[in-house]
């Protein structure tokens, strides 16, 4: 399952890029360089909480198939919780512009979380078609 990890890590690595590719400019225009260093930085808060999330979840498919809903129930709350931390953490340093940083930190989390949940449920439909031939 760790290589497998990769897909959806890189996946999200591309929506993320997209995404901010797509936001740089309206971004830049309506909060200017703090703007988009904000922008950069929620992108990236985005991005490492779903890759935590994921890591939590993706484990449940190595044992009990009866486990798999608690444990992708589990990796969306350490999701939630870790992108939390980070949106306070990095609200409260003072450091970022915090309407486009709690802004970016949204629209990369969902996207992201969008693009697991479709390999989530692309995997347990494999791991059920080879557990019930």
């Amino acid at each position: 399952m760790g290589l497998q990890l990769l897909k959806p890590a890189g996946l999200g690595v591309l929506v993320v890029v997209l995404v901010a590719a797509v936001g740089y400019v309206p971004t830049s225009r309506m909060s200017g360089g703090e703007g988009v260093i904000a922008m950069f930085v929620g992108c990236g808060i985005g991005l490492v909480s779903n890759w935590i999330g994921l890591a939590a979840t993706a484990g449940s498919f190595r044992g009990d198939p009866t486990r798999r809903p608690l444990a992708v129930l589990l990796g969306t709350t350490i999701r939630f919780l870790a992108v939390l931390v980070f949106a306070v953490a990095g609200a409260l340093s003072g450091m970022f512009s915090a309407t486009p940083l709690f802004v970016w930190i949204a629209i990369s989390y969902l996207t992201v979380l969008f693009v697991d949940t479709v390999w989530l449920v692309q995997q347990s439909s494999r791991s059920s078609a080879e557990m019930n031939p």
